[in-house]
């Protein structure tokens, strides 16, 4: 194997031990970090070993993806501080059943919505690090947040199946991690700024 074809082959593990974390995506600043060329991404995709899912974020080996592989992808292809949120959000958190549709992502401060496909992005000036988390790696707001946000965008009856839905489970409490990036790092699997507040299923 020659000196590029092993660049190649490393530059091509690393991709998919981010993917990996990541619940099969990734985005091309990762792939660029693990040492991917912009030639060579598009190069993977005309392959068919990489496979757009949002602008500038790709399936890593194959289209198909899980729940939490839809939710990690809109994550990050909303930036730096964006957070799963809302339905999406109480989705993950298992408060409500997963459903199609767009998903629902957070970014702090104000502002127009960017249309995006697939995803419906909010901005809120309120979105503050002590109301993110990490669950299953992927950056969300707290369940006290999911369920604040839920209140005002939902039907009453779903709004009361996800509340009775978190009041009915415990959770192990664990301190809070800022979510200033939609990395890859794993966090705590719950957390919440205040006492009490979350109630998830281990």
């Amino acid at each position: 194997m020659g000196r590029m074809d092993r660049k190649a082959a490393t530059a091509d593990a690393q991709a998919a031990e981010i993917a990996a974390r990541q619940h099969g995506v990734a985005s091309s600043r990762q792939l660029r970090e693990a040492g991917l060329s912009a030639t060579e991404i598009r190069n993977r995709l005309r392959r068919g070993r990489l496979h757009r899912v949002h602008r500038g974020v790709y399936a890593v080996g194959h289209p198909g993806l899980s729940d939490e592989g839809r939710w990690m992808a809109a994550v990050l292809a909303c930036g730096e501080g964006a957070v799963l949120s809302h339905r999406s959000a109480a989705e993950l958190w298992d408060l409500l059943p997963a459903a199609k549709g767009d998903v629902h992502v957070t970014l702090a401060g104000r502002g127009g919505r960017d249309k995006r496909s697939g995803i419906h992005l909010h901005r809120s000036p309120s979105l503050t690090t002590t109301a993110t988390t990490r669950h299953k790696s992927i950056a969300v707001t707290t369940p006290a947040r999911t369920l604040a946000d839920l209140r005002r965008t939902i039907d009453p009856s779903l709004y009361r199946r996800a509340s009775a839905r978190r009041s009915s489970e415990t959770c192990r409490w664990e301190r809070p991690r800022p979510t200033t990036r939609a990395a890859s790092s794993s966090g705590p699997s719950c957390g919440s700024a205040d006492a009490g507040a979350c109630r998830s299923r281990r």
